[in-house]
């Protein structure tokens, strides 16, 4: 949409012992619609999923470093354990859901494939 956009493609990256396609974007101008200097997105090549994510804000000084923001990485990830919706159920006993304070909101979706379903549950304060 803005342009001012270098988008780079890395096949053959790793994270651990993960074999991985890594996207790098990088905004070289500071623009107040960029959330970001430099973000990278691993996908795992198994998986097809993202493992890994690291994003960091503009140098403070020109040419310092750039400032890491924030970096998730997912071990141990698996699909399709047979999971189903009372898994996910704030009113399953199984469970020691909070009890006050919030309230529950619970969504799902079909994944893709129609494999399995995903459901999933968060906390609203």
């Amino acid at each position: 949409k803005y342009g001012e956009c270098d988008v780079q493609f890395f096949k053959n990256t790793k994270v651990g012992n993960r074999a991985c396609t890594t996207i790098q974007v990088i905004h070289p101008v500071k623009r107040s619609h960029f959330d970001f200097y430099c973000a990278r997105v691993y996908f795992d090549n198994e998986l097809n999923l993202p493992i890994r994510y690291e994003s960091w804000s503009w140098p403070h000084e020109t040419g310092g470093r750039p400032v890491l923001q924030e970096e998730y990485t997912y071990t141990d990830v698996r699909v399709n354990v047979g999971l189903t919706y009372r898994d996910f159920d704030p009113d399953n006993t199984e469970y020691d859901y909070p009890k006050s304070g919030g309230r529950f909101q619970s969504t799902s979706r079909r994944l893709v494939g129609g494999e399995s379903e995903l459901a999933g549950t968060s906390w609203v304060w």
